[in-house]
C-alpha cells in the first residue's frame, strides 16, 4: 500500500496532470461550457477489492478541489 501524502507520488501525479491537461483539453473544450455538474456512482455487483481508490481521490482533487468523492 502506498500513501497519498508520498512526495514522490504527489510529483508524479502532477506531472502526469501536466502532460494529461497541458494548456487544457481541446475535446472537453468544444463540447462543454464548463458550469455543467455530473454524478458518478460506482456499483460493485460482487465482493471484491477496489485498488487505487485514495490514489483517485488524490487526483479528484488535484484536477478540481470542489469535487465530492
Amino acid at each position: 500500500m502506498y500513501r497519498t501524502d508520498n512526495p514522490n507520488i504527489i510529483n508524479l501525479v502532477e506531472l502526469a496532470l501536466r502532460e494529461d491537461i497541458g494548456s487544457g483539453d481541446i475535446t472537453t473544450s468544444a463540447i462543454y461550457t464548463g458550469s455543467e455538474t455530473a454524478t458518478g456512482i460506482v456499483i460493485a455487483k460482487q465482493d471484491g477489492v477496489i485498488a487505487g481508490i485514495e490514489l483517485a481521490r488524490m487526483i479528484s482533487r488535484k484536477v478540481d478541489d470542489t469535487l465530492k468523492f
